[in-house]
């Protein structure tokens, strides 16, 4: 019986010798794809800068408009309140 060696591979692809020519060019493509993950988290980061600014340059334009409406005083101007 030739397949009842006990010390025999299991078979051709545990061998030392057998290598995948893709095998390399799937190395190449994952080292690739984890530098394009790399800048999608740079730009994500910058994303969230951007709409924490847009946020707070809102609430800047906002509150005082609001105050003025809440104290029943026209306003021309957010930055200038005078009574009506």
């Amino acid at each position: 019986m030739a397949y009842a060696h006990p010390h025999a591979i299991p078979g051709p692809l545990y061998m030392p010798q057998y290598h995948l020519s893709v095998l390399d060019r799937s190395h190449a493509l994952d080292d690739e794809a984890d530098g394009l993950y790399q800048d999608g988290t740079d730009a994500k980061t910058n994303d969230d800068h951007y709409i924490l600014s847009t946020v707070f340059f809102a609430a800047v334009l906002f509150l005082p408009g609001s105050r003025c409406a809440s104290t029943g005083v026209r306003c021309a101007s957010p930055c200038s309140c005078s009574p009506a």
